[in-house]
């Protein structure tokens, strides 16, 4: 599984590209189905996605005028009776599959919220059940923890908000080309970065014997330290 994950690992720049390149056909019918005022962003998802989610959260708070809240599927229920008019909810799967997710997007629209789902699979349960959907085209992955569809959707969830964000006037047009521009100029670079983290690794054994490993993050890296503690 090891070797599988880093071919998945080594496949994400081209993926980021495809996305980025792609980001307004990709979130065309997203932002044209939000007729209201946008004032709050609220992703949904559980263990990567949740990961994802809290990646996308963190770029757009520092990008947009808009308020970005996280929550995992199974703590929604305080947070439905405080929100009203002008949020925005999106449902994140990779396989769109999750039950605790599914049943958090009924409770949703119980509530008198639409919700888009973000998966890799547009005819899997959560897409159907939600009232939109967003493709991750992240292509397959056969191994339990998720690589190349964590950054996928954190990536195509950053470029769903921001594209919203520019859209209703929440988001300055030129930050929006110099964010923009930075993503594209960090994937040119990210090839090289994973072979030298892979060199980097082939040079210190000893980690792989170490009994425990305590990874120390804030900010912007924070979500990237909890998904590389997830998968280690």
């Amino acid at each position: 599984m090891a070797q599988q994950m880093l071919k998945y690992t080594r496949e994400q720049p081209d993926i980021w590209k495809t996305i980025l390149a792609r980001r307004e056909e990709i979130t065309r019918n997203f932002v044209s189905s939000q007729d209201r005022p946008l004032k709050r962003l609220v992703l949904i998802g559980s263990g990567s996605s949740f990961t994802a989610s809290r990646t996308a959260a963190e770029i757009l708070m520092r990008l947009t005028k808009v308020e970005v809240t996280v929550a995992e599927p199974t703590r929604l229920d305080a947070l439905l009776t405080h929100l009203g008019e002008g949020t925005v909810f999106c449902a994140c799967s990779q396989s769109g599959r999750s039950t605790s997710t599914l049943e958090a997007v009924r409770a949703i629209q119980k509530a008198g919220f639409r919700v888009t789902a973000v998966t890799a699979n547009p005819y899997s349960s959560l897409a159907k059940a939600c009232d939109g959907h967003v493709t991750v085209e992240c292509g397959e992955e056969l191994v339990g923890p998720k690589t190349k569809g964590m950054t996928g959707s954190a990536l195509t969830l950053t470029l769903m908000g921001a594209e919203l964000a520019l859209a209703k006037g929440l988001m300055d047009a030129g930050a929006y080309e110099k964010a923009i521009e930075g993503f594209s100029r960090s994937f040119n670079l990210a090839a090289e970065n994973i072979e030298r983290c892979v060199s980097w690794c082939g040079e210190h054994p000893e980690m792989a014997q170490a009994p425990h490993m305590i990874v120390v993050a804030d900010g912007m890296a924070l979500p990237a330290a909890l998904e590389g503690a997830l998968k280690v």
